[in-house]
């Protein structure tokens, strides 16, 4: 083979590879659009940690789950929610079908009576791959602007949360006191 001969081989099979890791990448990110199932769950407050709440976040899709560590903390305003603060609790994690997390959070900047909180939530397709997929697809992407190469972010809600942090510490003040008189052989009533 002469060396024209070669390269014309070495661009044809170039073209085939790139060709077939562009259809994988589509492919790849097509799947990774099912909508996760995941929950939260508001377990309590932390009270002896700084006013700290604890919630659990399970997965309940038949696929694993990425929850980024971006957090929201919503407070309610007329007729709606608002954003009070905007919370990282880690890098991110992998939830499994069926696996639970527990998580804790900084609570709102003032004592409200009522939040929630806001998770984002990732089908494993996209931030399962490993780091190279991950900077290819987001480069086709921005070059082609095919947004099925870009990540579907689904926006997870816990139930209101309606208890405040003085109202638990209080109810919590009142339980030691009682005890507390208890231990010693005083009534409370």
């Amino acid at each position: 083979m002469n060396r024209r001969t070669r390269t014309v081989c070495f661009g044809i099979v170039a073209l085939a590879g790139g060709a077939v890791l562009l259809g994988l990448l589509v492919a790849w990110s097509y799947a990774s659009k099912a909508i996760p199932a995941v929950s939260i769950t508001f377990d309590g407050y932390l009270v002896d940690d700084g006013g700290k709440s604890l919630f659990t976040v399970s997965n309940a899709s038949p696929f694993s789950v990425v929850v980024s560590g971006r957090v929201y903390v919503q407070i309610p305003t007329n007729g709606g929610w608002f954003i009070q603060r905007t919370s990282v609790t880690t890098s991110g994690w992998v939830l499994r079908p069926g696996q639970s997390e527990y998580i804790t959070l900084p609570l709102p900047s003032i004592d409200e009576d009522e939040w929630r909180a806001e998770f984002e939530a990732f089908a494993h397709g996209h931030y399962g791959a490993p780091e190279f997929l991950q900077k290819a697809a987001y480069n086709v992407a921005i070059e082609t602007g095919l947004p099925a190469l870009r990540p579907k972010r689904y926006l997870i809600l816990s139930e209101p949360v309606t208890n405040s942090l003085s109202e638990v510490s209080e109810r919590l003040r009142k339980l030691r006191e009682k005890n507390k008189s208890e231990k010693h052989g005083v009534s409370t009533e």
